[in-house]
């Protein structure tokens, strides 16, 4: 797992809990960081934890987009502080599945990427805006409309 945070006490909390559950967490501080250790160990990540808003001039949408053009087949939860309409982004996230809204419960966390890394189709050259687990936010949307607030959806 790729973590991207910027807030330091939140990534190494996150980064913790999530090696205490056997994951091997690689942690990074901004878009810039999380580039320079995926150039190291990019071929051992297979999910990327992104926050939505960091500084140092790269979003995490626009790292997970450079990402997925070097490994077609990243998954991807982001996470905010923010609501998605307040960020502005034209993207699907679904709570619990690729969306992952702060504050949140380190057992939260746990569920989401386990979830993600379980359920989540690969991206497959996934477009920019898109979501990483898109084919499985289909159904959804056609069973019940689209969601008119991402936290609605949280479980």
């Amino acid at each position: 797992i790729l973590l991207v945070e910027d807030e330091q006490a939140l990534r190494r909390l996150a980064a913790t809990v999530l090696r205490r559950q056997g994951y091997r967490v690689y942690d990074a501080g901004s878009g810039p960081e999380a580039l320079s250790i995926w150039e190291e160990h990019g071929p051992d990540i297979h999910l990327l934890l992104t926050d939505m808003v960091m500084p140092g001039g790269l979003s995490g949408r626009d790292l997970a987009n450079q990402l997925l053009k070097r490994k077609d087949h990243l998954k991807i939860i982001y996470t905010t502080g923010y609501s998605p309409e307040a960020i502005g982004q034209n993207m699907m996230l679904i709570g619990g599945m690729n969306y992952l809204p702060k504050p949140y419960h380190p057992e939260k966390m746990l569920q989401t990427v386990r979830r993600c890394l379980d359920e989540c189709p690969q991206a497959k050259k996934t477009t920019v805006g898109s979501a990483a687990c898109a084919a499985v936010v289909a159904p959804i949307v056609t069973a019940y409309g689209a969601p008119r607030s991402v936290s609605g959806l949280s479980s």
